[in-house]
Parts: C-alpha cells; sequence; structure tokens
C-alpha cells in the first residue's frame, strides 16, 4: 500500500524564485546616535542659527567708519569698479592702477553697488550676510566632522558668538567673503565623485572656480589648495590633481601678469623687509634672520593669536615677552586641538593639510603683521576641533566610569557645552555699547575734523599726504596720497613734490612715522609748509595734553633749495622767504634758525640787502 501511494505521488512543480522589488537608499545615519536624524531638527537648528546670527549682527552693529584703513582701501576700490574707472586708486591724482590688494572683495562691492548699496553701511550688511550664508555651510561641514547633529548647532553658535567674527561683520574687510567662498570650494571638493573622470566631475570644476575666486579675495585661498592637493595625492588621483592645479593657475594667471606688467605685487615685496612700515630697516639678511622671523612667528601664533582665536579675547600687548601662563595654555590648547582634528570622523587630512599650509605661510610673513585676522577662515575649525576635543575626551571618561546612555552622551554633553557660550556675552555686551554711544577719540575726532576742513577750504584738485589716505578721502572727497618712510629729507621732499602734493597732515593718531619723518621735516623747513589749520585736542584724563593736529600748504618754491647732505640741508644753495627775499651763499647748517655760513641777502627785486657771514640766521658781518 505505501508503495502504491508513492509511486502516485507526484514531485511539486519547480518554481523560480522571484527578486525582491529594489527598495530606495535608506537616509544617512546619524554616527554619533546611531540612528537616522530628523530633518526636522536640522532645518529648526539651522533656523535658529539663522535667527541668532541676524540678532547678534544687529545687536553689535556700528555705523561708524572702522579706523582700521583698509577697509576704506577696498571700499574705493570697488567704487572705482563700480563708476567704470578700472581697478585704480581713485583716491590718487594719477589714478594709478592699483596692485596691492586682490580685486575679488573690490568686486564684490561694486555689484553691491550697481544695485543701489553706495554706503559703508550697505557692505557691512554684505559682510553680515555672508555671515549668515557661512553659518548655514559650518553647520553641515560641523555635522559631518562629528556625525552629531547636536554639537554641529552648538559648534556653530560658539562661531556666531566669536567676538572677531562679530568684529569683521562691522566693517567693510575681505574676511567675510573669505570665509564664505573658501568654505564654498570645500564643500564642492567634498562633493567630488571620485567614480568619474576629473574632467567630466562638475564638483571638480566648481570647486576650482570657487578656490581660484577666494584666492582673488585672499592669496591665504593657496592654503586651501595644498590641503586638497594633499589628499589627491594621497588618493593618487593624478588627473583631478593635474586639472585642480592646472585650472586655478590658468583662473589666476591674469591677475599674475597684470601686477608684473606693474612690477610687482606689493605684498610679495614686502615680505623680504624688516618691516614693511619703516623701510629704511632693510631686508632680512640670510637664514639666521629668516628663521629668527620663523621662531617669533611661530611663537606668537602658538602662545596669543590661535588661544585669542578660539577663547574669543584680544591679547593685551604684544610688545610684553611671552610669559609661563601664556605657554601652558597655548601648549595646552594645541594638544586639545590635535586630539579634536584627530577625532574628526572624516577630512581629516584636508583639513589639517589646510590649517598647517595656513600656519606655513603666516610664519613667514613680518612679525609686525600680528593679529587673528590673517588666520581668520580657520576660527571656526579651531573652535569646532577644541568642542570635539572637549566632547570626545568626556565620552572617554564617561566609558571609563561605565556611563554609557547614549541620550545623555551624544544629545545632553553637547548641549551642555553651550553654557561655555556665557563667557563672551558681556564683551558681545561691550561692543553694543561702543557701537551705540562709543566715539572717536580725540586725534581721530580732528583728523576728521581736518578732512571735512579740506573739503570745504582747499580746491578740488588738491593732493593732501597723510596716513589712513582712504579714510581721510572719504571725509574730504580729495585727492590723497602717501609719503616716503625716510630720514633723508631731501628724498621725502622729491617724493611729495612726485605725488603733486599741495598739503601735508601731520596728524595724532599715534602713528610712530608722524613724529619719525614729518615733524622734523617741517621744523627743517617752515617756509616749505604754511600751517593754514591747527587743532588741539582735549587734555587727557590725567591733565597732560594731548598731541596737536595740522594741516600744512606745501610750497616747495620756498625756503631751502640747493644741497643736501645725510638727508639735510646742507651745502650750496640760497634760502627763499615768503616776501621774494633770497639768501645765496654756501651753508654747512641751512635751517633757518640754524644758517651758518657765507652768503648774499637780495630782495624779491634783485637788490643786494646784506652780505658777508651768518651765524644761526642771523648776519654777524663781511
Amino acid at each position: 500500500m505505501k508503495k502504491i501511494m508513492a509511486k502516485s505521488a507526484k514531485p511539486a512543480p519547480k518554481t523560480t524564485p522571484s527578486r525582491p522589488a529594489p527598495q530606495p537608499a535608506p537616509p544617512p545615519v546619524d554616527l554619533a546616535r546611531n540612528r537616522q536624524p530628523s530633518n526636522w531638527l536640522t532645518y529648526a537648528y539651522v533656523a535658529l542659527l539663522l535667527f541668532i546670527g541676524f540678532s547678534l549682527c544687529r545687536y553689535v552693529f556700528d555705523p561708524k567708519v572702522a579706523l582700521v584703513g583698509d577697509n576704506t582701501d577696498y571700499f574705493l576700490l570697488g567704487k572705482a569698479l563700480a563708476s567704470g574707472d578700472g581697478y585704480v586708486n581713485i583716491a590718487d591724482v594719477n589714478k594709478a592702477p592699483h596692485h596691492h590688494f586682490p580685486p575679488g572683495y573690490p568686486l564684490l562691492i561694486a555689484g553691491l553697488m550697481k544695485l543701489g548699496g553706495t554706503s559703508t553701511n550697505a557692505v557691512k550688511a554684505l559682510n553680515g550676510a555672508f555671515l549668515l550664508a557661512s553659518i548655514v555651510l559650518l553647520f553641515g561641514q560641523f555635522r559631518r566632522l562629528s556625525g552629531n547633529v547636536h554639537l554641529a548647532f552648538v559648534g556653530g553658535l560658539f562661531v556666531l558668538v566669536n567676538l572677531h567674527v562679530l568684529d569683521y561683520t562691522t566693517i567693510e574687510m575681505s574676511e567675510m567673503s573669505f570665509l564664505f567662498f573658501s568654505l564654498l570650494a570645500l564643500f564642492f571638493f567634498q562633493k567630488i565623485d571620485f567614480q568619474k573622470p576629473a574632467f567630466r566631475d562638475p564638483g571638480l570644476y566648481a570647486f576650482v572656480a570657487t578656490l581660484a575666486f577666494s584666492y582673488h579675495i585672499r592669496n591665504v585661498a593657496l592654503a586651501l589648495l595644498a590641503g586638497a592637493g594633499l589628499v589627491l595625492l594621497y588618493r593618487r588621483r593624478w588627473a583631478h590633481l593635474a586639472l585642480a592645479v592646472g585650472g586655478f593657475a590658468l583662473l589666476c594667471l591674469p591677475w599674475y601678469l597684470r601686477n608684473r606688467s606693474l612690477g610687482t605685487d606689493a605684498r610679495v615685496s614686502q615680505l623680504g623687509m624688516v618691516n614693511p612700515l619703516r623701510p629704511e630697516l632693510g631686508h632680512l639678511n640670510g637664514v639666521g634672520d629668516w628663521l629668527s622671523r620663523i621662531w617669533e612667528n611661530k611663537q606668537r601664533y602658538l602662545t596669543r593669536e590661535i588661544p585669542s582665536s578660539v577663547f574669543s579675547f584680544n591679547p593685551v600687548d604684544y610688545q610684553a615677552p611671552v610669559n609661563g601662563l601664556e605657554w601652558i595654555l597655548g601648549l595646552s590648547l594645541l594638544a586639545l586641538l590635535v586630539f579634536g582634528f584627530y577625532k574628526f570622523k572624516t577630512d581629516r587630512l584636508l583639513l589639517a593639510g589646510y590649517a598647517l599650509a595656513t600656519l606655513g605661510i603666516l610664519i613667514i610673513y613680518p612679525t609686525v603683521w600680528t593679529g587673528v585676522r590673517l588666520m581668520f577662515h580657520l576660527i571656526p575649525f579651531l573652535i569646532f576641533a577644541s568642542l570635539v576635543g572637549v566632547w570626545e575626551g568626556a565620552k572617554l571618561l564617561l566609558d571609563r566610569a561605565n556611563v554609557r546612555n547614549a541620550a545623555f552622551v551624544n544629545v545632553a554633553l553637547p548641549m551642555l557645552l553651550v553654557l561655555g557660550v556665557f563667557l563672551y556675552t558681556g564683551d558681545i555686551k561691550q561692543r553694543h555699547l561702543y557701537a551705540r554711544f562709543g566715539d572717536y577719540e580725540a586725534g581721530y575726532k580732528n583728523y576728521f575734523e581736518a578732512a571735512r576742513w579740506a573739503s570745504e577750504n582747499t580746491p578740488p584738485d588738491a593732493v593732501m599726504a597723510c596716513r589712513k589716505q582712504s579714510l581721510f578721502n572719504l571725509f574730504s572727497n580729495r585727492y590723497v596720497a602717501g609719503y616716503a618712510f625716510t630720514d633723508d629729507q631731501r628724498k621725502l621732499l622729491d617724493d611729495l613734490k612726485g605725488h603733486r602734493v599741495t598739503h601735508l597732515v601731520l596728524d595724532a593718531l599715534g602713528f610712530s612715522s608722524t613724529p619719525r619723518y614729518l615733524y622734523p621735516l617741517v621744523t627743517a623747513h617752515p617756509d616749505k609748509f604754511e600751517i593754514v589749520l591747527r587743532l588741539q585736542a582735549p587734555a587727557a584724563p590725567d591733565g597732560s595734553p594731548q598731541p596737536e593736529t595740522y594741516v600744512c600748504r606745501f610750497r616747495d618754491d620756498l625756503g631751502w633749495q640747493g644741497a643736501y647732505q645725510s638727508g639735510k640741508p646742507s651745502g650750496q644753495g640760497e634760502y627763499r622767504y615768503p616776501d621774494g627775499r633770497k639768501l645765496t651763499g654756501t651753508f654747512p647748517k641751512a635751517r633757518p634758525d640754524s644758517l651758518t655760513g657765507t652768503g648774499t641777502l637780495t630782495d624779491a627785486t634783485g637788490k643786494v640787502l646784506l652780505a658777508g657771514r651768518w651765524q644761526d640766521g642771523q648776519f654777524v658781518g663781511q
């Protein structure tokens, strides 16, 4: 019976298993929380950062013109481009081509002016917009680097309350625009699809284009090229590397050729100087001088600039020697930053190369170029690396203490770091109070008063020699010129004549060049410099008198006309007085109060009045 049943049983028909329907790719996983991030939380954090950033920009907004000088240079260059004059110094009587600042930021200002934003406050508002756009990009970078959306928000918040960041939203400087475009270049580099051929990858082309524009804002964009190049070398992406470097060089070539046709890039020529503010000190001499500069810069960045950028304070006195506490703080922070960079989830090689290349450029700069401005673009990443270092270090300690609650470690712990923000609130309030109620100090008040006087009392073609030339032009609408930083008075006078100077401003701004070069020149040639305006500053709080501000009319046809020795009037020549008299002869001392030698005094008609020996400006006999 069993056999019959077995024979009658038929085998089951064979079936081909069907393929499962394709499923959409899962959304990205939050590495820190090990679960899918919530889109609404991301949008909420970004919206909150934008709201806080906008509120802070309004809170610290200062309608006064900043006193840094470069800001008005940028403004006037933008004005020149917008008016169709080209990339020239429109405050210069000759409208000489400009080759000191790259044209990227002035081009942005020119675009703003074409849209109707012709005031300095409009340019400040543009910088605020660049900050808000940058914070969106930074939030994405921070989330990518840490894998934690909450820590990314905290990092963005720390960037927004950083005083250096807020300061550069209130002045017309290039830092904010460079931060945005360099972050955009970084974003495009991270979007490169290495599975595609290099010449077919739009991400690579976008990276090269934005990097080149960043370079035309600030030359330190070379550091980002170095960081990206390091990644491409490590990955052996030779075609990508060749296209990136070649494309960048091609886009930057016109600016290089233009500057070369004008002589040289002003900043490059200043690198070898001991002090660009005092050219008479000469250039660095040999390897020893360069090594000394590198050590001094490295020491200063480690103990002052980097701590200042992360902890949001300004060094008190750059002239004071570095003390032990500064070394401890600097080295401790360096260790934390290295740990933070090491703990980044991705892009460690890219960002480490970017940071190291930046510092490699900065340590060869002249030591008088101090402050965090030159490393401003690194501040957000240094802040976030320090936060990552603290967070990861706390996680290690909690793990050893058997505290592994995911919600606490990955949500509460990052949010606890927000408490550090309150350390900056007092300084932000001080910025607000100065913006609303602060005023210029007495020296600058008189300086601007002198500029307004010039606008009303000098002809439109007057040329004013002064410090902070673009600032003076902004308030006076008169041509301006610098002056040679030299003790040689003959060279200084020739320089004034070469710039067609009609007036000289003796300021009380605190620059050493005024008492070092201008006061000796004016006192040695009083008849060449007629005082037409004198402004007395109020006494200092301790009752001591403040330096006065003068405007002098330059009359090169008067005073000493003759030989100079060691840069001082001395030898054969004639002294011309304002009333037409002339004293002709040979005078070892040719200053009017010390004229000593043998000569003949004639009146305006040529009649001889006195002839013989002179002593300290007085006739002593034949």
